[in-house]
């Protein structure tokens, strides 16, 4: 028979086993979210990512690869072709 005891003990190993498998300096999460003009920073995108998914909410560094589309991509070559002066291989102003 399990008594409170026993589940107590078998508690208390698990947390110890999970705290051990934990990497130094708290959880890293990398997602990737899509490109919007609207979204000014990454905290709309993380949240709209811990809304999926709630496990991932006490990440200590969150990684955000951006991923543009064709037309995201369409528009600034064309942005860039009307820009013209700006000299061979320097940044654009902005995207």
């Amino acid at each position: 028979m399990v008594t409170k005891a026993t589940i107590g003990r078998l508690s208390a190993r698990i947390d110890a086993i999970v705290a051990a498998r934990q990497p130094p300096g708290g959880r890293l999460v990398t997602f990737m979210a899509f490109y919007d003009k609207d979204d000014e920073s990454g905290d709309i995108a993380i949240e709209r990512h811990c809304a999926e998914h709630p496990e991932d909410r006490d990440a200590a560094l969150y990684i955000i690869l951006i991923r543009f589309t064709e037309a995201d991509c369409q528009a600034n070559d064309e942005r860039l072709a009307q820009e013209g002066a700006r000299s061979p291989g320097s940044a654009p102003r902005r995207l």
